[in-house]
């Protein structure tokens, strides 16, 4: 059986520096040796963290990748266990899910992805960071 264990840490390598451009543009900073970003907004650290789906269970068995994107909330003393979204049911305005995949080996749909991210991080985290912000805020 062929491994496809390279060819798909590559392709997470590329979606993660991608995906990096995408967040330092809105000045989240990349924690060192991860895929976990990070932000202070006034009394809150705000995170993105980016997870291939599947990755706790060995080796891939394909070149798909199928990603999570997981945001949450703490105060800036709080352990991190405040609150959090998942990406995995999200839906865009258009009732559609989110295209968080691609095929390592083909690059197909790699750039649909990464952008469908920018989407998603527009379209769902900026508008709920900023509601945990000011539910803070009400407190």
């Amino acid at each position: 059986m062929e491994s496809y264990s390279k060819v798909v840490a590559a392709g997470m390598k590329r979606v993660t520096e991608d995906l990096s451009t995408i967040l330092q543009d809105r000045e989240f900073k990349k924690v060192k040796g991860g895929r976990t970003w990070l932000r202070s907004n006034g009394p809150l650290v705000q995170t993105v963290h980016l997870q291939r789906l599947g990755s706790s269970f060995g080796a891939p068995r394909n070149a798909s990748v199928d990603l999570r994107m997981m945001l949450s909330v703490r105060r800036e003393n709080e352990e991190p266990r405040g609150d959090m979204i998942i990406s995995d049911k999200a839906r865009r305005s258009t009732g559609y899910a989110y295209h968080h995949r691609f095929n390592a080996e083909t690059g197909s749909t790699y750039d649909r992805c990464v952008q469908e991210l920018a989407f998603y991080i527009e379209e769902v985290a900026e508008p709920w960071f900023q509601e945990r912000l000011r539910a803070l805020e009400g407190n």
